[in-house]
C-alpha cells in the first residue's frame, strides 16, 4: 500500500539531489519503514502561476467547450512554477491522517542538445501577487527543478541512441575520432593563429605524455576552460570557445594527429564549454571512454525530464487527486508536463481521466447538494477556518518529520501549504457529508467512497451562472439561455446606460465582453423576447445600439470567432465582471462595471477563481468619467487591493 509513496520519495529524493529543491521540507528527514497499518488514501495538489490572462476574457456564458478553449490558450501563455503536492495516510492507531507536504519548484532549462528553449513569459500582477506573499524568484531560477514531457523525452532518448549507434560504428571502423565523409570547413584568417595554437599545445602535450608514460583515464567532472595539462588523467583542457572554433579544432586535430588522440567537449563550472583532448589508447579503452560518456548523457536526459518523471509516478498510481477549484491546476499541469492540449474538447476530458483517473474538487463539495449555503465563504482560507471552526470537522492530522508545517504557521500561496489544507478540507468535508454522528471509518475516502460519487471527475467551473462544474464522464448541463441578449453599443456607453435602456424589464444581469459588446441576462425568456421585439423597432430609428438573442450571438461566434472575445490587451484591461442589479420602472438605479468604473481601477487584471468582489448594498452611483491619458501613470495598488484581486470570487459560488 506504500508503493507510490515509496516512488514519490524516491523520485523527491532525487530532485533534492540534483537541483537542491528549495523546499523547507528536508529529504533527509526520510524514514525508511512504514507500519502496515497507514495506507495511502488521496494526493491533493495545487500550483502557482506565472500568469492567468490573455487577450481573450473568459465571461459567465461561455460554453463548457469555449472555457476550455480559453483555459488552454492561457496555459500555453504562461507557466506553472510552483507545484505542490501532498499525500494522506490513514493511521487507524490514531484515527487520524498521515501527510506528507511537498512543495517543488519548477523552471524550464535547455539541459541538452535539441531539447526545447522554453519561453518564460509572465504578468506583472501575477508577480507581484507572489512577492507579496514571500515567494523566492531566487530560489526558482536558481535551483528551480527541469521537465521535459514524455514526447521530448522520447525523441531525445531516439537521437541519443542513434548517435551512439553511430559513435560506437564510427569507432570500430575508423577510430574514436571518425567524423565520416563530412565537408571540410575553410579557416578564416582570422582564426588560424587560434588554430596554430590549438595544433602547437597538443603536440607539446603529446610529447610530454610519450615521455612520462602517463596512462589514459576518464575525464574530470567541473574543469574549468583554459588550456591546460592534467597530469593526473593525461587530459588537456583547450581553452573555452564558441561552437565554431570547436568544429576547427576537431577537424585540424583529426588531420594533424590522426589516431593519436581522442577528443570530446566538456562544459565548464560556469557553463562555457571547451574541447578536452587525450592521448588515444588501446580500442578497448576507448570504447569503454565512449561507453561511459554515452550512459552520461543517458544520465543527463533522465536529469532533464526532471518535474516531469515525478508527475508520471503520481499519474501511474491511479490515486485520487483532490484540488481546491483546481481547473486551472490540472489544464496547466497537462499543458507543461504531459503533453500538447488537444483542440477538442472530448479529447481534453480523455487526457484528463488518462493521466487523472479520479479527481475531486472540494470547492464543489462545498457549493453543492448537502453542504450548498453551508459556509459564507468557499476560499481555501476562509474554508478550512470554518471547518476547524468550534464544531470541527477537522480529524487529527500529523506530519512525517521534515515534510509538514508547523500548526499556527499560515502560508496561504505557497503551493504546498495550499496544497495541505486542500487535503485538510478534503477530509474535513467529507465527514461533514458523512453527518456527525456516522461510524462510517475515514479511510473509506478515496474513489469509491459512495460519499464522494456525486462529485467524482467534476471540476468546479468558476465564473459560470449556469454550468456548474465540468463533466470529466458526462456531458454538461445544456442551460437555456432564451433569457439572454446580445448587445452592441457606442464605446462611451456606461453600464447605467445598458440598465437605462432595459429598466422596463426589471431584474437584468450586465456582463461586458469589451468596450463595445455586453451580454444581459433578463428575468425570463419572455421579457427577452419582449425587449428584442421592441428595441429592434427604435434601434431603426437611433442606430446607437444593436440587440439580438443569445442564440444569435453564440450562432456567429461559432462559425467565425468574434472580435467581441479577443479584446485588445492594454495596461487597463481587467477581467470583465458580472453586475447584477434590480432596476425598478420609474427609476434608473447604476450597477457596477469594474471593467469601466470599479474603483480598483484595471492596472491589475484579475485571476479567476481568486477575484472576490461582492457588490455592496450601499453602492454609490457611478458617473460617466473620461477616458483617462495615456501617459498618466497609474496609482500604485495598496497591498489589500491587490489581495482583494487575487481571492477566490464567491460570486458564483
Amino acid at each position: 500500500t506504500c508503493v507510490l509513496v515509496s516512488r514519490l520519495q524516491t523520485c523527491e529524493r532525487i530532485l533534492f539531489q540534483q537541483w537542491k529543491s528549495p523546499s523547507k521540507i528536508s529529504a533527509s528527514s526520510l524514514k525508511s519503514s512504514r507500519p502496515s497499518s497507514k495506507t495511502l488514501l488521496f494526493l491533493s495538489i495545487d500550483c502557482e502561476f506565472t500568469g492567468l490572462h490573455t487577450q481573450r476574457s473568459v465571461h459567465v456564458f461561455d460554453s463548457a467547450a469555449e472555457r476550455y478553449d480559453k483555459l488552454r490558450e492561457f496555459s500555453q501563455e504562461f507557466l506553472v512554477i510552483q507545484v505542490g503536492l501532498c499525500t494522506f495516510q490513514y493511521d487507524k492507531e490514531k484515527s487520524g491522517y498521515l501527510c506528507r507536504a511537498f512543495n517543488f519548484f519548477t523552471c524550464p532549462r535547455q539541459m541538452l542538445r535539441g531539447s526545447p528553449d522554453r519561453i518564460f513569459r509572465c504578468q506583472a500582477s501575477s508577480l507581484q501577487f507572489l512577492s507579496q506573499h514571500g515567494f523566492d524568484f531566487n530560489k526558482l531560477f536558481a535551483h528551480g527543478i527541469p521537465y521535459l514531457k514524455p514526447a521530448e523525452v522520447e525523441r531525445l532518448s531516439k537521437a541519443l541512441e542513434e548517435r551512439h549507434a553511430l559513435q560506437m560504428e564510427a569507432l570500430a571502423q575508423n577510430g574514436a575520432n571518425a567524423e565520416g565523409n563530412r565537408p571540410k570547413a575553410a579557416i578564416p584568417k582570422e582564426i588560424q593563429p587560434f588554430v596554430d595554437d590549438v595544433l602547437e599545445s597538443v603536440e607539446r602535450f603529446l610529447k610530454a605524455a610519450d615521455d612520462q608514460h602517463t596512462p589514459s583515464a576518464p575525464p574530470k567532472e567541473g574543469e574549468e576552460g583554459g588550456t591546460k595539462a592534467d597530469e593526473g588523467d593525461a587530459a588537456l583542457h583547450l581553452a573555452e570557445c564558441d561552437p565554431f572554433r570547436r568544429k576547427l579544432i576537431y577537424q585540424e586535430v583529426k588531420a594533424r594527429f590522426g589516431e593519436a588522440v581522442v577528443m570530446e567537449t566538456q562544459a565548464s563550472v560556469g557553463g562555457a564549454r571547451h574541447v578536452v583532448v587525450r592521448r588515444a589508447g588501446p580500442a578497448s579503452q576507448q570504447a569503454a571512454l565512449l561507453e561511459e560518456k554515452q550512459r552520461k548523457e543517458m544520465a543527463d536526459l533522465e536529469k532533464a525530464h526532471g518535474f516531469g518523471r515525478l508527475l508520471e509516478v503520481v499519474a501511474q498510481s491511479g490515486k485520487l487527486v483532490v484540488g481546491h477549484n483546481m481547473v486551472l491546476d490540472v489544464v496547466h499541469l497537462l499543458s507543461q508536463f504531459v503533453d500538447d492540449l488537444p483542440k477538442d474538447y472530448q479529447e481534453f476530458k480523455s487526457m484528463v481521466k488518462a493521466t487523472f483517473p479520479a479527481v475531486v474538487d472540494t470547492k464543489l463539495l462545498a457549493t453543492e447538494g448537502a453542504l450548498k449555503d453551508v459556509f459564507s465563504s468557499t476560499m481555501l482560507g476562509a474554508l478550512v477556518k470554518q471547518l476547524g471552526g468550534k464544531s470541527s470537522s477537522l480529524p487529527p492530522i500529523e506530519f512525517v518529520p521534515g515534510y509538514g508545517y508547523e500548526t499556527a504557521e499560515e502560508k496561504l500561496h505557497e503551493a504546498g501549504y495550499d496544497a495541505y489544507i486542500t487535503g485538510l478540507c478534503m477530509a474535513g468535508l467529507c465527514q461533514r457529508l458523512r453527518g456527525k454522528g456516522s461510524e462510517s471509518p475515514a479511510e473509506e475516502i478515496n474513489a469509491s467512497s459512495a460519499v464522494l460519487k456525486p462529485y467524482l471527475n467534476r471540476m468546479y467551473l468558476m465564473q459560470s451562472i449556469d454550468i456548474p462544474s465540468l463533466e470529466l464522464d458526462r456531458d454538461e448541463v445544456r442551460p437555456v439561455r432564451d433569457h439572454v441578449l446580445h448587445i452592441t453599443f457606442p464605446k462611451e456607453w456606461r453600464t447605467s446606460d445598458l440598465t437605462q435602456l432595459l429598466h422596463s424589464y426589471g431584474y437584468v444581469t450586465v456582463h461586458w465582453l469589451n468596450d463595445t459588446e455586453a451580454l444581459v441576462a433578463l428575468p425570463t425568456a419572455s421579457l427577452a423576447a419582449q425587449a428584442v421585439k421592441q428595441l429592434k423597432n427604435q434601434q431603426a430609428a437611433q442606430k446607437l445600439y444593436r440587440v439580438q438573442t443569445f442564440a444569435e450571438f453564440a450562432g456567429r461566434a461559432s462559425k467565425q470567432e468574434s472580435p467581441s472575445t479577443k479584446p485588445a490587451l492594454a495596461e487597463n484591461t481587467a477581467a470583465a465582471g458580472v453586475t447584477a442589479t434590480r432596476v425598478e420602472a420609474d427609476e434608473t438605479a447604476v450597477p457596477r462595471k469594474r471593467k469601466r468604473s470599479s474603483s480598483l481601477g484595471s492596472a491589475i487584471p484579475t485571476i479567476p477563481e481568486e477575484d472576490e468582489i461582492s457588490d455592496s448594498p450601499n453602492e454609490k452611483k457611478v458617473k460617466k468619467k473620461p477616458e483617462p491619458e495615456p501617459q498618466s501613470p497609474a496609482k500604485p495598488q495598496p497591498k489589500a487591493q491587490l489581495e482583494k484581486l487575487f481571492e477566490e470570487n464567491d460570486d458564483w459560488s
